[in-house]
């Protein structure tokens, strides 16, 4: 059986203090920071408004270069509501599609 140097985390892990969390995790960590954000008193629908809007920051931030399209795809959401967020968040697109 071949050796080999494992070199840092499998693509798209991360380490936050001392675990380790999968994309998807971070994704919905992201959202459920935002519903938590939104307090106790949030709606069902203002919720999962912010559930939303946080997986759509943490994608942005994360990754801003991507296209508004490969983004809106991940979220489940359109490529315009990527390009509102991207707006308000001050994050510009390097692609257009």
């Amino acid at each position: 059986m071949p050796s080999f140097e494992q070199r840092g985390l499998p693509a798209n892990w991360a380490r936050d203090e001392d675990q380790l969390f999968c994309l998807r995790c971070r994704r919905e960590r992201a959202g459920e920071t935002a519903v938590e954000a939104a307090g106790d008193e949030a709606s069902g629908e203002e919720r999962v408004r912010a559930r939303k809007t946080g997986t759509v920051d943490f994608e942005i931030l994360r990754d801003g270069e991507r296209a508004n399209g490969v983004i809106a795809r991940c979220c489940g959401t359109s490529p315009a509501v990527i390009a509102r967020a991207r707006e308000r968040l001050g994050v510009e697109t390097a692609a257009p599609f």
